[in-house]
């Protein structure tokens, strides 16, 4: 498990360094943008839009994958909390039956029903990580769809005006 976690936490720096890139990306075409609005040659910005549009989507994937990393790891630990708390349920159930003492069977019965207060709001926690993963997911896959309709929608207008330039 530790080798595991280390190689994950290495992935994540590598994932945050390429975030890091993908942001000087888009500052440096943007500048490259802001210059090439003074001239108005038609190549020279479709080809800027285009590595405008590759380093905005490398900006976002990486974006999304700190997010989604980050999202896991809580799930991860909410997950082992709640195994904890049944292990400790069901040890404080095991000394229940076992001890007969009226008095620290009602203190055990208070500390069973913590533990499932607990628990309960565990699964809960599992419930609103899954559900928010399950949103970005489909996030991502929407901005996917619109990244190729974009792509799509260029190919059309550079085919649009090659027609018209001949």
């Amino acid at each position: 498990m530790p080798k595991i976690q280390y190689s994950l936490k290495a992935m994540l720096v590598f994932i945050f360094v390429l975030f890091l890139d993908s942001i000087n990306r888009v500052s440096r075409v943007q500048e490259k943008t802001d210059m090439a609005e003074k001239n108005s040659d038609i190549r020279i910005e479709s080809s800027i839009s285009t590595q405008k549009f590759y380093n905005q989507r490398n900006f976002y994937l990486t974006g999304f994958t700190l997010f989604l990393s980050l999202v896991l790891n809580f799930t991860y630990t909410v997950i082992l909390d709640l195994l904890e708390t049944e292990e400790k349920l069901d040890i404080l159930q095991k000394k229940s039956s076992e001890n007969g003492d009226s008095t620290q069977l009602e203190k055990q019965k208070k500390e069973v029903a913590r533990l499932r207060d607990e628990l309960a709001l565990a699964k809960k926690k599992v419930l609103d990580f899954e559900t928010l993963k399950k949103q970005a997911d489909q996030q991502h896959a929407e901005f996917n769809r619109l990244a190729d309709e974009h792509a799509a929608l260029i190919k059309q207008e550079d085919a649009s005006d090659v027609k018209k330039e001949s």
